[in-house]
C-alpha cells in the first residue's frame, strides 16, 4: 500500500511556473513515455496525493515528477482523469496537467509548448492560466495546482 503524503507548494512562485493542460487519448504510462522521449526527461511516480472533489468525495492520484539538473527545471505531471471521474470537471477535455517550474521558465515556455504539441497523440495544449475562469473555478484550480 502506498502511503498518502501531504504535498506542499514548492518554494518557486507562480511566476516561475507554467501549467499546461493537455488533451490526449493515452493512458498515464503511455503519455509519460511520450513526454519523457520528447522532453528528454524521466518522469516517475513520486507520491500519492489526496484531492477533495467535494466534502463527501476524496480521491487519490499519482504525481509523476522529474528534476532536470541541466535545465534546472522541475516537471510534475498529473492526470485529470481518474476511475472516479475527472478532477477538474469544468476542464473535462483536459487529460493531463503538466507543471514546469524553473527560474528560467520564461526562456523555456515557448519551446516546451511547441514540443508538447509535437507529440503525435496530443490533440491540444493550453496554458491553464490563460483561461477565462469564474471565481468559483479559480478556487478549484488553486486547490489542485499547489499539489502538482
Amino acid at each position: 500500500m502506498t502511503k498518502t503524503k501531504i504535498h506542499t507548494l514548492s518554494s518557486l512562485t507562480h511566476a516561475n511556473s507554467r501549467v499546461y493542460g493537455i488533451a490526449t487519448s493515452n493512458n498515464e504510462i503511455q503519455f509519460c513515455t511520450y513526454v519523457n522521449a520528447e522532453l528528454q526527461i524521466d518522469l516517475k511516480v513520486s507520491e500519492q496525493v489526496a484531492f477533495e472533489i467535494n466534502p463527501q468525495k476524496t480521491i487519490k492520484y499519482s504525481i509523476y515528477s522529474y528534476y532536470d539538473e541541466l535545465r534546472m527545471m522541475n516537471f510534475e505531471l498529473v492526470s485529470n482523469v481518474t476511475k472516479h471521474g475527472v478532477i477538474i470537471d469544468f476542464l473535462d477535455s483536459i487529460s493531463f496537467f503538466l507543471r514546469c517550474s524553473s527560474e528560467y521558465i520564461k526562456d523555456e515556455e515557448k519551446d516546451l509548448y511547441t514540443r508538447l504539441k509535437s507529440i503525435d497523440s496530443v490533440l491540444f495544449v493550453q496554458k491553464i492560466e490563460d483561461g477565462n475562469y469564474s471565481q468559483k473555478q479559480r478556487t478549484v484550480l488553486r486547490r489542485l495546482f499547489p499539489y502538482i
